[in-house]
């Protein structure tokens, strides 16, 4: 059996029995052996460089596909806004040329309410003619001598009477 003093300084040694065997050195806490592989580390760790420089290239390559991505879809996105602002204008004309009919519109009404008003007042006025010639041939029988009055047309003294 070894001492504590023979493992305390197996501790602090290698063994290094052959080159390419996996090399033992002891733990000096722990009293017990690792084995690694140099070779096995070595090639972990360039595993891990590559994996590290592939996820980083990935990133920048999402990276440069995320920009160039955004900058077509700011593209598309100016393209569309061009279009909608030529919409925008083609309908201001056609609103602006719309709202010119409407004013025509609302003139035209206006004009013919006023040749109907004009109309109904005619008719109005023609419907008076005719009431006051059929009265007229009652004037003409009677006996006593017209007054000023009754000596202006029936026409007039009828229409002066709604007029009022």
């Amino acid at each position: 059996m070894e001492s504590s003093h023979d493992l305390e300084d197996n501790s602090l040694e290698f063994d290094s029995r052959a080159n390419h065997s996996p090399k033992a050195f002891t733990v000096p806490a722990m009293s017990h052996m690792l084995n690694t592989d140099e070779s096995v580390v070595s090639e972990a760790h360039n595993h891990m460089d590559i994996k590290s420089n592939v996820v980083s290239q990935m990133t920048m390559d999402s990276t440069t596909d995320s920009l160039e991505s955004l900058k077509k879809r700011v593209k598309v996105l100016e393209f569309k806004n061009r279009k909608l602002e030529e919409q925008n204008s083609e309908l201001s004309v056609k609103l602006s040329s719309v709202e010119e009919e409407n004013e025509d519109y609302k003139r035209t009404n206006e004009e013919f309410q006023r040749s109907t008003d004009e109309i109904k007042r005619k008719q109005w006025c023609t419907n008076c003619l005719k009431e006051a010639q059929a009265l007229a041939h009652p004037f003409k029988e009677l006996s006593s001598p017209p007054t000023n009055q009754m000596s202006a047309k029936p026409y007039d003294l009828y229409c002066a009477q709604w007029q009022r």
